[in-house]
């Protein structure tokens, strides 16, 4: 537990304690995502799913890509996959496939249907490198400017 963490979690909990989702929101705004993933790594499963849920939409996706593969899968366990797939739609390309590798077949495959189209194809584009490749590092988004610039 890093010293974030352990200035905020008292009172995270308190908020927990009264169900209170807009005070765990503001109590967030100006936590750091990865600071907020080891608050959530840190409570039970119940109040992760809540704490999770309490975020802001662009939070809830910094949030998610900062922690571990156990967690994210707790939280796709507690919360389910219609309310993940958002979520997991707007990661970077690299880290959902990273998410889809470490689920149980059974799971990633019933996933990869809900996801969109595109971010489908992506995932299907990357899973296929070994791990330790340039390729299973890449990502496939990209800037493109106009020539005049």
């Amino acid at each position: 537990m890093n010293d974030v963490t352990a200035l905020v979690l008292p009172e995270i909990r308190e908020l927990l304690e009264k169900e209170d989702r807009e005070g765990l929101r503001l109590a967030l705004t100006e936590v750091h995502a990865a600071d907020v993933a080891d608050i959530i790594a840190s409570l039970p499963q119940a109040e992760a799913a809540l704490v999770f849920e309490s975020l802001a939409e662009k939070a809830r996706v910094r949030t998610f890509e900062h922690l571990e593969e156990t967690d994210q899968l707790r939280l796709l366990t507690a919360l389910g996959r219609g309310k993940m797939i958002h979520i997991i739609e707007e990661m970077s390309s690299d880290d959902r496939v990273d998410f889809i590798q470490s689920l149980p077949e059974r799971t990633a495959e019933s996933l990869l249907p809900l996801l969109a189209q595109a971010e489908r194809n992506d995932v299907k584009k990357l899973i296929d490198y070994e791990e330790d490749t340039a390729g299973a590092v890449m990502t496939t988004e990209y800037a493109s400017l106009p020539a005049d610039v």
